[in-house]
């Protein structure tokens, strides 16, 4: 189901402006798992989203990664993945991770110690690139083109790491 949603971001250094934010997801599935996909390329975001419906986790696509960030930012409590592109027009895969880690750390305000490594690790974020180039800063990494199996050997090993 593809659904087109209009909202207001926020955008960098606070500026706000409206702009359209182009969402696939799969709302069969009523379990609480949630996935973000952050990528530029549209069939990317097709195929990881459906890959992940079948694996019974809800999807919202996002193909700018700054739209990306604004959807984090006011839903990071509800998911649990979060898939990055390594290469994106104005911002990498692992510059973006950085930024989405900052977004939890300021939303928590001042429990940082308390609930800000809790929250962090109750996050996985996961690199797909068409790179071999490993980065130790994300809880796991999926080779371009993603093939069902290997992204479901992926979710195991995070549900018990």
């Amino acid at each position: 189901m593809c659904i087109r949603d209009r909202r207001r971001v926020h955008g960098i250094g606070g500026l706000e402006k409206a702009t359209e934010i182009d969402i696939k997801s799969s709302h069969s599935y009523s379990g609480s798992v949630k996935a973000l996909v952050i990528d530029d390329d549209q069939f990317s975001i097709v195929c990881l989203t459906k890959m992940l419906k079948e694996l019974n986790i809800q999807c919202i696509g996002i193909s700018d990664p700054y739209q990306g960030l604004a959807y984090f930012k006011d839903h990071y409590s509800e998911l649990r993945y979060v898939f990055l592109d390594h290469h994106m027009p104005g911002i990498n895969g692992p510059d973006l991770l950085q930024e989405l880690r900052r977004e939890i750390r300021n939303s928590i305000n001042g429990n940082e110690n308390k609930i800000g490594n809790k929250i962090i690790n109750d996050h996985k974020f996961v690199l797909c690139s068409g790179d071999d180039q490993k980065f130790e800063e994300f809880d796991g990494q999926l080779k371009k083109p993603v093939f069902p199996n290997d992204l479901k050997e992926l979710i195991s090993s995070l549900i018990f790491s």
